[in-house]
């Protein structure tokens, strides 16, 4: 994944706040490139704009703050790679790339990059029939946003479609968790997607919360 700041070549490009905030904005236009062009436009972009601030953490001069810092975009880089490289139907690639973004979480215990990684992961499992390896991923998702994530966020993240699929008859819902259906559940699908910057996912979560919706 790199060279440690300490390891950098002190002869190397100077990375400072600027860099960092600019390295980020070009991360941020990829994801509107990505709503109006399509993956096939950006996804060689992004994987230049990865390479990029790859070469500036294996050359790059720079303290450990800011060291943090690029390999963190380099996550979430790799990450939106993995993402349009699904999206392709790259199904190899994306899973590549989405254990390079979970390797760089891991290291940086950062936990935001982690579940977004593993909500990928997961679908990429349920996609490529593995839905034990999805339910592992899913599973986990829920225990690191624990201490950051909403309470109504938790409570659609611990949700599963088994259980809600059971017979309720002997336990009878409450009035206040009517809303807690299939609908809602594709409704949050899309408000992590549309998070993650993943506006064309959150689109097709959209939809199936539409279609769900019941006629009244």
């Amino acid at each position: 994944m790199g060279a440690s700041p300490l390891a950098a070549a002190f002869d190397g490009p100077r990375v400072g706040i600027e860099t960092d905030a600019d390295l980020r904005s070009g991360l941020t236009s990829l994801y509107g490139v990505d709503d109006r062009f399509g993956g096939a436009t950006v996804g060689p972009l992004a994987a230049a704009h990865l390479s990029r601030i790859q070469r500036l953490i294996d050359t790059g001069s720079y303290p450990e703050t800011i060291g943090r810092q690029l390999r963190l975009i380099s996550g979430e880089t790799a990450e939106h790679v993995g993402w349009l490289a699904f999206d392709s139907g790259d199904h190899a690639r994306a899973r590549r790339y989405w254990t390079q973004a979970r390797d760089y979480a891991t290291e940086l215990r950062d936990d935001s990059l982690a579940v977004l990684v593993l909500a990928s992961l997961s679908l990429l499992e349920l996609r490529e029939e593995r839905p034990r390896d999805g339910l592992d991923h899913a599973r986990r998702a829920p225990s690191l946003a624990a201490p950051w994530a909403p309470p109504p966020l938790m409570s659609i993240l611990a949700s599963a479609a088994r259980l809600y699929k059971q017979d309720r008859a002997s336990r009878p819902a409450r009035d206040w968790t009517l809303f807690h259906g299939p609908s809602e559940l594709a409704a949050a699908q899309a408000d992590l997607f549309t998070a993650a910057g993943h506006r064309k996912a959150a689109v097709a979560w959209l939809r199936r919360s539409l279609e769900r919706q019941e006629v009244t």
